[in-house]
Formats: structure tokens, sequence, C-alpha cells
């Protein structure tokens, strides 16, 4: 919710001090950036209910969560998903840390994290062969669905990280996949299996 704007000017100065306390401590750059955002909108909700940060009870946060679980996302349809709350609730608790710390006023949260709706499927083997068995073989859309199950199953990758991936971070003579945009924006390298690499091979 970067487009809200705080009226209080004493939480203008909490999002900002909990943003450098971020940087301070040496938290990765998507908490250091999003975090403060989750902050604000909590801020925001508390200047709407005209509750001070010196009265915020358990019952308060479970009021909140209660608010978000209903709010509907800003850029997709639908309410938000369990993961975004799960955010929601870490950035709570790091601004919590902060103030207890920053001897300010503190507040307590005892929620758990909120289990996710959608129960991974493992496929089986003979899925999986199926899987790659309608690929085809001979035909350049046959070797372009291989080189992508190859890329998503074979090494792994979110659906973000294959669209970000480029030709150069196929490193075909070490094995290796450069994977730019990972997860909370972080760098790695993916290795890759000899039947992975046969078929990244085929499409050059």
């Amino acid at each position: 919710m970067k487009h809200l704007t705080l009226q209080n000017s004493k939480h203008k100065a909490l999002e900002n001090d909990f943003k450098h306390w971020l940087e301070t401590l040496s938290y990765n750059q998507y908490t250091v950036q999003y975090s403060p955002v989750r902050v604000r909108e909590f801020l925001h909700w508390l200047e709407q209910q005209h509750i001070p940060l010196k009265h915020i009870s358990e019952q308060t946060i479970t009021t909140y969560f209660g608010y978000l679980s209903k709010r509907n996302h800003q850029r997709k349809t639908g309410a938000l998903s369990n993961d975004y709350l799960n955010m929601h609730l870490t950035s709570l608790k790091q601004f919590s840390k902060y103030l207890q710390q920053s001897r300010q006023e503190g507040f307590y949260i005892g929620m758990n994290y909120y289990p996710s709706r959608v129960r991974q499927q493992i496929l089986t083997r003979q899925q999986i062969s199926a899987l790659y068995e309608a690929t085809g073989t001979d035909t350049i859309q046959a070797l372009r669905n291989r080189a992508i199950l190859a890329l998503y199953y074979g090494c792994g990758l979110r659906r973000n990280e294959g669209v970000q991936l480029n030709v150069e971070d196929v490193l075909l003579s070490r094995k290796l996949l450069y994977v730019r945009k990972g997860k909370q924006h972080r760098e790695r390298y993916v290795p890759m299996a000899r039947h992975v690499q046969e078929d990244l091979e085929r499409t050059t």
C-alpha cells in the first residue's frame, strides 16, 4: 500500500526510523524495502480507527488481521493470500521488536502464522514421464516445451525466475543456471542435471 499517506507526524517518523533500524541490522534488501510499507498500512489503519500506539492490544492485532483477510488485493482479483498475511505478520513483529529496543511504546503479537490454503501436489514418476512424452520430440515447439520443463521441473525454478531468465544465464559449460531475481530478489546459481543440460542444448 505504497500510496497510503500518514497524517500523524510521529507515525511518519516511526516508519522512517524503522527502515533505518532494518538497514542498520543488515536485513536483506526486500525486507528493508517492503516491511516499512506494511507497517505504514498498519499505522494508517490505526489512524482510521483512532487507536494510539500505547493502546494496542492483542485484540487490536486480531481485529487488524481480520480487516486484512477481507481486503481486496490491489493488483490482482480476490483477497490477500495467506503468504501475504504471513509476510505482514512478520513485518509487524519486526516493528514491535524495533519499538521495544528503542524504548518506545511496544506491543505483543502472539498470533501464529497462517497455513497455506493450497496443498502442494507432488507428481508421481509415471505422471512426470507422461508429461515429458506429451511434449513430443521432433518439432521446434516440442524442443521448446521440453526446455521449459527442464527449467521449471528439472531445475525447480519459480515462475518469475523462469520469466526473468536470459540466454546468457544458461551456463552449459559449467552446468549451472544463473537466477537473477529469485525469492526476495536474491540471486543464486542452480546446478543442472545431465538430462536438463541435454534438453537445453537441443534448443541452441
